[in-house]
């Protein structure tokens, strides 16, 4: 940072102006509170730290060029298990993941990654597998419980009735937390049709005319008659949610 500051021409009488402190400031601060670096670092912090910027570096990087400046051991491998699923050799990419897993095996991140890598490349059973041992970890990661929603989904028989009223039964919730997420809407709303979920059906009807903009105290007093019909806990939810969105509007 200093280096590139200064190569701008601002120098230390300048920073003496500014509301940042100077560098030889900086400095002073970091040494005085070195006393406090053994109480204050945490290692498994840090260890998170490494492995999401090692994340960051594998998604946005073409090589290890840049990553090897600020990376070494199973953070880089991790960095280059992504790269390589970018270039398409799934091979070798899961291969350095499981490399990783040796020893993190109980990290649900990496476990996460090698369930993204195996969906992205059309393995959709071997990716639940994966995507379940990291929930197992990580029992509120909402985003693995929705890719787990999508996988299911997509190899939904939507002629077993049964099995697809337990599949919305078990997931609505996620309407809620990805309450702005269209795709989701419209997966969910394929299975309303296809069991014909009468009160569902007809709040995804009045929904789409709040999307559209459509008069706000009609469709209030449609969600509300349709709050007093239903005991489904999670659809009351959502109504409660659009009819405070209304409000204010």
């Amino acid at each position: 940072m200093e280096e590139n500051i200064k190569k701008k021409g601002l120098t230390d009488d300048y920073h003496k102006f500014s509301s940042h402190p100077i560098f030889k400031e900086r400095y002073n601060i970091i040494k005085g509170s070195e006393f406090t670096e053994k109480k204050l670092f945490d290692s498994n912090l840090n260890d998170r730290f490494n492995f999401i910027r090692s994340k960051l570096f594998g998604f946005t990087e073409k090589n290890l060029h840049k990553a090897k400046k600020f990376l070494n051991n199973n953070y880089l491998i991790y960095t280059e298990a992504i790269i390589k699923s970018k270039e398409g050799k799934l091979k070798k990419s899961l291969k350095l993941l499981n490399t990783v897993l040796t020893t993190e095996e109980n990290n649900s991140y990496i476990l996460e990654t090698k369930a993204d890598i195996l969906y992205s490349n059309g393995f959709f059973n071997e990716a639940l597998l994966f995507y379940n041992k990291s929930l197992e970890k990580n029992s509120n990661n909402y985003y693995l419980k929705k890719r787990l929603f999508d996988i299911n989904f997509a190899m939904s028989d939507f002629n077993n009735k049964e099995l697809t009223t337990d599949l919305f039964n078990q997931n609505s919730f996620l309407l809620e937390i990805f309450f702005f997420n269209n795709d989701l809407w419209e997966k969910f709303k394929k299975i309303i049709v296809t069991n014909n979920f009468i009160y569902w059906e007809e709040y995804f009807l009045i929904k789409e005319k709040i999307d559209y903009n459509q008069n706000n105290n009609s469709l209030i007093k449609k969600m509300n008659k349709i709050k007093d019909n239903t005991s489904n806990k999670q659809l009351i939810k959502l109504i409660n949610k659009n009819i405070n969105i209304l409000n204010e509007k």
